[in-house]
């Protein structure tokens, strides 16, 4: 007698000792049959398994993270140290104008300030001579 000959008489006698409903519960095995049934070991295993594949990609990608972003910032450390460079260059040339400048109208103030001192005192001279003079008559 084959298997599925059997099946077929079990499921009827069942159904007549239990009703329908619970001949379907004994008889009824998960579709793929019982060996597809998944342990609590198996799965214990198997999210282990998982949980270590995970961890290795995830290790992966913050190893890769890190290497971009320490390439990033090198670059921007490098990019930023050449336009401090540019600004203390033009500030150190802004400097030195600013000086040359200074120099240049102090220069020139106290040529103007000798001038006028030295023509002042002249018309003083010429005055005191003219007074002088003019008191002598």
């Amino acid at each position: 007698m084959a298997v599925d000959e059997i099946i077929v008489r079990l499921r009827a006698r069942l159904q007549e000792e239990y009703g329908v409903d619970e001949a379907a519960i004994l008889m009824d095995r998960p579709p793929g049959g019982w060996g597809d049934l998944v342990t609590n070991d198996t799965l214990r295993r198997e999210l282990a398994g998982l949980e270590q594949r995970l961890d290795e990609k995830l290790e992966f990608k913050i190893d890769w993270v890190r290497s971009e972003l320490g390439s990033e910032i090198g670059l921007v450390r490098s990019e930023l140290g050449s336009e401090i460079g540019l600004v203390r260059s033009e500030a150190a040339q802004a400097q030195s104008r600013i000086e040359a400048l200074l120099h240049r109208e102090l220069r020139a103030q106290a040529r103007w300030m000798v001038t006028t001192t030295i023509g002042c005192m002249s018309f003083l001279v010429a005055a005191m001579g003219l007074l002088v003079g003019l008191a002598q008559r």
